[in-house]
């Protein structure tokens, strides 16, 4: 048996086991909504000087953990310093992968701005400059790093460190619901980017990507069958092709959900109208005479403008 031959019966394999083992797994828990965060959060702001605090307060499903903000205000901008420890494995909390880092402005909008911690939770420390003179931060569990709105399930979020009363606050967006989310296909391929991928795909579909943004998903999906193929790959080059290909299917796969929510939302608001063009009566109906697990994204979808 010559070497190529050997290399394609461990992949099948390698195949097979996956199968097995993804069976056997049990599936990640729902999305978890963190009940006692506060309907508004208190801002650091640049009234109150060039420089502010935050501490990060753990919320009742990541009890043990804790971080800090520091941030400097300079010419209408923030450079913001966090750092988080104790966070639980973002898997035990639903549907997750890694933990995002929130900017939330008075404009009621919420900035990814980062990942904070990866897959295995625990510690982690991010810089990052934030566009605006005073804003609140969470931190969430999410799916993949190139979410557009916070899910439910938040971790940690500011408090003051010294309250003197009247210090501006915001509301708290919970935009995602990702209770319904299927746990992607596992195929033993368990790098994080890969993982993520698979959410952001597996998202895109939910938010009916298939059938309003064809393109988009099937060059997700492309992307994601380069990646896996290439992690098996003899050739060291064609190994290193992987993680980035994985990535890129990440962003792809976002990038269909969102035109699919963009879709929904036109129909849905043209519709509503006595003398609305044909095109978009044809897809209203057709989205409501979708399965509900098409339809149910809108809850998905942000329910602001700042970020579809």
């Amino acid at each position: 048996m010559n070497l190529r031959m050997t290399a394609v019966l461990l992949t099948a394999l390698t195949g097979v086991w996956s199968a097995v083992t993804y069976a056997l797994e049990p599936s990640p828990p729902p999305g978890r909504v963190s009940a006692d965060v506060p309907s508004r959060l208190t801002m650091v702001s640049e009234r109150d000087g060039p420089e502010g605090s935050l501490s990060l307060r753990g919320t009742s499903m990541a009890a043990e953990a804790e971080g800090a903000l520091r941030v400097e205000f300079r010419n209408g901008e923030a450079r913001m310093v966090a750092r988080v420890a104790g966070l639980p494995e973002p898997a035990t909390l639903g549907p997750y992968a890694l933990y995002v880092l929130w900017s939330l402005t008075p404009d009621g909008c919420a900035t990814n701005e980062g990942v904070i911690a990866g897959g295995v939770g625990g510690k982690g420390r991010r810089t990052v400059d934030v566009d605006a003179r005073e804003f609140a931060v969470i931190v969430t569990a999410e799916p993949h790093f190139a979410v557009t709105s916070p899910s439910p399930t938040v971790a940690l979020y500011g408090v003051v460190d010294e309250a003197r009363g009247g210090e501006p606050t915001v509301g708290v967006p919970h935009e995602r619901d990702y209770s319904r989310l299927p746990r992607p296909p596992y195929n033993g391929a368990q790098s994080p980017l890969m993982i993520q991928a698979r959410y952001s795909i597996a998202i895109a579909r939910v938010a009916g990507a298939e059938r309003y943004a064809a393109d988009a998903f099937l060059s997700a999906n492309r992307k994601l069958a380069a990646a896996e193929t290439a992690a098996y790959a003899q050739a060291r080059a064609t190994r290193g092709t992987a993680l980035p290909l994985a990535r890129a299917a990440v962003i792809e796969g976002e990038n269909a959900r969102r035109i699919a929510a963009s879709v929904f939302t036109t129909a849905a608001t043209q519709s509503a109208q006595p003398a609305a063009h044909a095109g978009a009566t044809r897809l209203a109906t057709e989205a409501a005479a979708a399965p509900v697990d098409l339809v149910a994204p809108q809850t998905i979808a942000t329910s602001r403008d700042c970020a579809p």
